[in-house]
């Protein structure tokens, strides 16, 4: 154990005699031992640096060889002790995921390519995001790991007890990346190139994009939208990307979107974030002014790229056509109700999004009979 925890080779070699009757797989269960050399509560030790600490924790002389990414010992363990390299701790951390928590990128490759270590991707592409390696991620991503799997983060410790009590929470790689690779896209890149959907959407109805202009993170911003896909999913609030840079005043990601989505996307969301801002009964009040600004930009701009709009409903109204026609209706309330859901009318069945109008509709309805 001490051997392979220190990287001694020849001294490993020499206990693997079959003189000795070495059990290279036995792990070491002594948890309620105070080390008093380290002055620690063995069950305080997750992954202790102090070498002394790791008895107790179920590991073995594999486990440790890996964690401190001593090659030579892991090989002699495996290809003369036949050690078995998928035994876990007493945390469920295999061998692999030992030499990934430290970034051993040689061990890693050496357990993967030539043993029959099991790649738990949930577990160990997590890990090496984790840990901020771009190397072992773009490694287990070009062997096979899955971009778009659903990784499980169960690293949660209770101090109390001091159980191993899994609290489960589940990501992409791409989002995981967004939230904690602020700084250095170098792992979301990587994540895209192979084949990472930044479209997803999470368990909380976002999608990477979503995350990275809610966290005002314009370089990240800016790495997604290299990759050519649509973005124009609603998240959990019903907001495009460009619809929540707009309604949080994140004026900077706005611009950015104004000149890399194609322009009629771009007229489109923000009519429909006016539109939003008209018919929200969860804002507390209808906030036509914001309203008109967003139906006064998309209109200007739809002027210049010269492509009308029709749409001819409720009480004969037309949806307005330029900025003079919405100026004539800016302070009647219900004339702009009406633009909004002529908008709706033309933009939603497009996306599929109809529900949203009948939705919207059946308020009104029950609001005027409310009222009657």
């Amino acid at each position: 154990m001490c051997a392979a925890e220190k990287g001694r080779d020849e001294c490993v070699r020499f206990l693997l005699d079959e003189r000795f009757g070495t059990d290279v797989n036995r792990k070491f269960e002594d948890y309620g031992q105070y080390n008093r050399d380290s002055g620690c509560r063995l069950w305080d030790q997750v992954y202790c640096d102090c070498g002394s600490c790791f008895i107790g924790t179920g590991r073995t002389a594999l486990w440790l060889a890996c964690y401190n990414g001593h090659l030579s010992v892991v090989r002699t363990l495996v290809e003369i002790g036949h050690a078995d390299v998928n035994i876990s701790d007493a945390k469920n951390c295999t061998p692999l995921r030992a030499a990934i928590l430290r970034k051993h990128v040689q061990v890693v490759k050496y357990l993967i390519d030539q043993t029959e270590a099991i790649i738990d991707e949930s577990h160990d592409l997590l890990e090496a995001i984790k840990i901020n390696s771009n190397e072992i991620v773009e490694y287990l991503l070009n062997i096979g790991c899955d971009p778009n799997a659903r990784l499980i983060d169960d690293d949660e410790y209770d101090p109390v007890c001091y159980d191993w009590n899994p609290i489960f929470s589940t990501f992409f790689p791409l989002h995981y990346a967004v939230v904690h690779m602020y700084e250095d896209c170098a792992i979301i890149k990587t994540i895209l190139e192979c084949g990472g959907d930044p479209t997803l959407l999470d368990d909380n109805g976002q999608t990477a994009l979503h995350i990275a202009i809610s966290l005002e993170n314009l370089e990240c911003v800016k790495t997604i939208l290299q990759y050519g896909f649509t973005h124009d999913q609603r998240n959990k609030n019903s907001f495009t990307p460009l619809m929540e840079a707009a309604y949080y005043d994140k004026i900077e990601i706005v611009d950015l979107l104004f000149n890399t989505l194609p322009r009629q996307q771009y007229i489109n969301e923000i009519m429909l974030l006016a539109c939003y801002y008209q018919t929200s009964s969860s804002l507390g009040t209808r906030l036509t002014e914001q309203a008109f600004d967003c139906f006064q930009e998309a209109l200007h701009l739809q002027s210049q790229i010269s492509n009308s709009i029709s749409c001819e409903a409720y009480e004969f109204r037309h949806e307005c056509q330029t900025s003079d026609e919405l100026i004539f209706i800016r302070n009647d309330e219900h004339a702009m109700l009406i633009q909004a859901l002529l908008v709706y009318e033309r933009l939603l069945p497009s996306r599929g999004e109809m529900h949203i109008l009948v939705s919207i509709l059946i308020g009104k309805m029950f609001q005027y009979y409310v009222q009657r």
